[in-house]
């Protein structure tokens, strides 16, 4: 009897999961670690943005989602938005990755730790600032969702 109660537990949070048609993730307070290349030498800061958030917004069906990345209140507030394409790595993680102007962002979202992992790396040389290349490797805590 006990293990068909586990077994029924375990359907029946599968077939929640299987339904699902929108996951839904947002993630507050990204920090962790940059590398800046000025004039040609690497630098490592530590990072972190006070206030922004970033949503995912994935329609499970498709293999593109929506991701808005609310900048500081620091910086204006001002939300982004952008498409990702999206790969289902593991049944705990799933990738998100998205190009702009001049860079290119993978996220890791998994789903058992609640956090995002986010790797930027930009190429700033078209900008004329002194600062060449950078890449983060940061992380965010996240509440995640199922429509």
């Amino acid at each position: 009897m006990r293990c068909a109660v586990i077994l029924f537990g375990l359907l029946l949070f599968s077939t929640i999961r299987l339904e699902a048609k929108t996951l839904t993730a947002i993630c507050s307070e990204p920090k962790g670690w940059g590398v800046f290349y000025v004039n040609g030498e690497p630098e490592l800061h530590e990072d972190k943005v006070s206030g922004a958030t970033t949503t995912y917004s994935w329609d499970m069906s498709k293999d593109e989602a929506t991701i808005v990345m609310q900048d500081s209140k620091s910086a204006g507030g001002k939300p982004s938005t952008y498409k990702a394409v999206v790969m289902r790595v593991t049944d705990n993680q799933i990738a998100f990755l998205m190009t702009y102007e001049i860079g290119i962002e993978l996220h890791s979202l998994f789903l058992n730790l609640k956090t995002v992992m986010m790797s930027p790396q930009k190429d700033w040389t078209s900008r004329g600032s002194g600062l060449e290349a950078s890449g983060k490797i940061l992380q965010a805590n996240c509440a995640i969702s199922y429509e």
